[in-house]
């Protein structure tokens, strides 16, 4: 799965999503453009299903 974030986008809020994916045992990879990050979720994708990550303002 990839997140992609809303334009210009803080560090502390990729490190948020960040650290709600990788608490469920997933890992990130960044992929920084120059409006954007894209987040790819590497793992299995079911873990994501409890996370509301379309909820946060930053996706």
């Amino acid at each position: 799965m990839i997140i992609i974030t809303r334009p210009n986008v803080s560090d502390a809020e990729i490190d948020h999503i960040r650290e709600r994916i990788e608490s469920v045992g997933m890992r990130t990879h960044l992929s920084r453009g120059e409006h954007r990050t894209i987040i790819g979720c590497i793992g299995d994708e079911s873990l994501l299903d409890e996370l509301p990550l379309r909820s946060l303002p930053c996706v």
